[in-house]
């Protein structure tokens, strides 16, 4: 993986990120409310395959 260093803040971040708003979400503007057990899996196994990829940097925001 590469990384960029993020502005002036020193934190080398992944070039590649994780954009996770709406991920197996019912509502994703609302609580975290998964559609299902499964969908909860299935988000859980991205993430730790992203982080073992060497991404670090996700985007969380409510919308795009």
């Amino acid at each position: 993986m590469q990384y960029r260093t993020l502005g002036r803040t020193g934190a080398n971040v992944s070039v590649v990120g994780f954009g996770g708003a709406p991920s197996g979400l019912r509502n994703y503007l609302g609580k975290w409310e998964p559609e299902s057990d499964e969908a909860s899996r299935l988000v859980e196994s991205a993430i730790h395959r992203a982080v073992e990829l060497g991404i670090n940097y996700f985007d969380t925001a409510p919308g795009y």
